[in-house]
């Protein structure tokens, strides 16, 4: 379930993004406690659903995080 741009699209418009900035981010958000995320044009997700969702979608910055 993808909730939000995939990586080739957000590179290709955003080639110049702190990477390393984004993913200390990232690891913020996937470290708190997530009851529901609500996105566009989707059902509500909840639980570990929600942050599987966001991991699924901006996981690729951890790997790439030098």
């Amino acid at each position: 379930n993808r909730c939000l741009p995939d990586n080739r699209f957000f590179l290709a418009k955003h080639p110049q993004f702190d990477r390393v900035g984004l993913a200390a981010s990232l690891r913020r958000v996937l470290a708190w406690e997530i009851d529901c995320l609500l996105c566009c044009h989707t059902d509500a997700l909840h639980g570990p659903l929600a942050k599987q969702a966001i991991h699924n979608s901006w996981g690729w910055l951890l790997e790439c995080d030098g």
